[in-house]
């Protein structure tokens, strides 16, 4: 994918956003959730326009203060897009936020005292709770979560290799998750283990089918050098709010290490 293709993506997606937000809530109104108010903070950021800085930074901190430590298990879907701002953008971020979003991101992490107990279910969810918990041990050097998350994690790999893969449409979130695992985990062993594991579920995909999916179709066209032809991306202009636009965002943010065998697979 060219920069312009992901810019001209990324502009579509802000300017739909930009029409709905209500500046008298300082939020996208009903039936946008939290989650999507902190994907509408992204894209902000990823336009790198300092004159969105403003808004982007108000969402983040209305979204991260609303958070009561009750609701920890609660506000987990906030997680990932959090833990986006934070590795592609903390640098950028207010000294007075930058505490902020780490507070929110260790509730997030927060699991249940029985989780390393449960069969771990190959799903979208399941992935970006095991992400979420991962990136913030990482992040806050807390030894104990990360050896609680390492063996759900390993777990998740192992109904993997075993062909346990979600059926679509959640085999896209699915991949989607996973993809962002290896932009982003730094755990010894974490990306020899993912490597095959993607392999094997490009391997499973039927290309030409799969560009009807607009999250593949992003993914695919991210490890090739031109655009790609995909059903509701070669709408011109693109109906944002047709499709799934937090999700297209979280696409356009995935790097394909193209020094990596998974470029060949997608390409």
């Amino acid at each position: 994918m060219t920069e312009s293709r992901r810019q001209q993506l990324l502009h579509a997606i802000v300017d739909a956003w930009d029409h709905q937000f209500d500046p008298g809530t300082g939020l996208l109104p009903p039936p946008a959730s939290l989650s999507c108010n902190l994907y509408y903070a992204l894209a902000l950021l990823e336009t790198a326009e300092r004159s969105r800085m403003g808004r982007a930074e108000a969402l983040v901190r209305r979204i991260a203060s609303s958070q009561p430590p009750s609701a920890a298990h609660a506000c987990g879907d906030i997680g990932v897009p959090l833990l986006l701002i934070w590795h592609r953008h903390h640098l950028r971020l207010s000294s007075s936020l930058q505490p902020l979003i780490i507070d929110t991101l260790r509730q997030t992490a927060s699991a249940p005292p029985d989780a390393a107990n449960r069969a771990i279910p190959p799903t979208p969810a399941s992935a970006a709770a095991i992400f979420i918990q991962l990136a913030v041990a990482e992040l806050t050097y807390d030894a104990p979560l990360l050896a609680s998350a390492l063996p759900r994690f390993q777990q998740l790999c192992d109904a993997l290799e075993n062909g346990r893969a979600p059926a679509p449409p959640a085999f896209a979130d699915f991949l989607l998750i996973l993809h962002t695992m290896e932009n982003h985990l730094q755990s010894p062993g974490i990306a020899a283990r993912l490597v095959p594991v993607l392999l094997r579920l490009w391997d499973t995909l039927d290309l030409s089918s799969s560009l009807r999916s607009p999250i593949l179709a992003i993914l695919i066209e991210r490890a090739t050098p031109g655009p790609v032809a995909a059903g509701p991306l070669e709408k011109s202009p693109l109906d944002i709010p047709s499709l799934n636009a937090a999700a297209l965002l979280h696409s356009l943010t995935i790097n394909l290490n193209f020094s990596s065998p998974l470029q060949a697979a997608v390409a």
